[in-house]
């Protein structure tokens, strides 16, 4: 869920639901350069992690191709 949009970043409260548990945290998306950074506790692993921050790097990059406000709600899941 968006949490924080300005001039300068996104946020966006990161949730990854696993057969093991659940880890919370934030993602954040630089508006000027596409940066993206995760922050997940517990950590996840390197590959779930890089997905989210592909995902976060994706909806970046096809707001620049064509503008349109960010999303309340990025979902997305892997059977």
């Amino acid at each position: 869920m968006r949490v924080h949009l300005d001039e300068r970043e996104v946020r966006y409260a990161a949730t990854a639901s696993l057969d093991g548990g659940c880890s919370e945290g934030v993602g954040r998306v630089s508006l000027a350069e596409g940066e993206v950074s995760l922050e997940l506790s517990p950590e996840v692993a390197p590959a779930l992690s890089a997905f989210v921050v592909a995902v976060l790097r994706r909806a970046w990059a096809n707001r620049r191709e064509e503008p349109a406000p960010w999303p309340a709600r990025i979902t997305r899941w892997r059977p």
